[in-house]
């Protein structure tokens, strides 16, 4: 879909790609593991200073917001250059606010069981595997390749619509309040461990950053001696 989007206009099936097509990959790479990275940091340092519901709920509708535009977008005709501006644009804001939405889920899921965080991991994979699923069945389905791409990105938007309700409903369980409220109970004892960790931290980065420079000086000491 995206390699005949970025076709020239009026240009003839080719086997020879434009310089379009030939950046696409490694561009989208770029744009995609970049965000990943610094928003996972940034959630992971200024997670406290928003509320978990906000970064939940604000991640979903925002990549639900994109992928209902590149839906639209299947259906309306763009050139090249536009298209591939607009198409990297719409995969940073994905990985953006799903680098948030990741760490903020295992955040809740540190509030449950361990056993809890198996079906985080679990969903991951089952993600993949749905992704091809629904690949190989727009492929098999032998419509027009426009077709197949519009569906297959109402059936993400279908996905995501499905994860925000249940997170609406979440917070009506009796199990998740139970583990909130227990949570909520005991946070300075959490900021203890936080600080004692802290201080460890400090200790072991100390050591090793000092440990090395005695070592050169006790080497420039010998070395005077000789």
């Amino acid at each position: 879909y995206f390699t005949s989007r970025l076709a020239d206009p009026g240009e003839e099936v080719s086997t020879e790609r434009n310089f379009l097509q030939t950046k696409f990959n490694n561009v989208m790479a770029l744009c995609a593991m970049i965000p990943l990275l610094v928003f996972t940091c940034l959630t992971s340092v200024l997670h406290h200073r928003v509320s978990q519901k906000i970064r939940i709920m604000g991640s979903l509708v925002s990549i639900l917001v994109v992928f209902l535009v590149t839906a639209i977008l299947v259906k309306v005709p763009i050139t090249p250059m536009p298209f591939f501006v607009t198409t990297m644009i719409k995969i940073i804001i994905i990985n953006a606010f799903g680098a948030v939405l990741q760490g903020s889920l295992f955040g809740m899921a540190g509030l449950f069981p361990a056993a809890y965080t198996v079906p985080i991991m679990s969903g991951q994979g089952l993600a993949g595997t749905f992704a091809a699923f629904s690949m190989i069945c727009a492929i098999a389905s032998g419509s027009s390749v426009m077709d197949s791409a519009f569906g297959y990105f109402i059936t993400a938007c279908a996905v995501i619509g499905l994860a925000i309700l249940s997170y609406v409903f979440l917070p009506r369980l009796e199990f998740y309040k139970h583990y909130l409220k227990e949570e909520t109970t005991s946070p300075s004892q959490d900021e203890e461990n936080k600080l004692d960790l802290l201080q460890k931290g400090i200790r072991v980065l100390w050591v090793w950053l000092t440990l090395p420079l005695l070592a050169v000086k006790s080497s420039e000491l010998n070395l005077t001696r000789d």
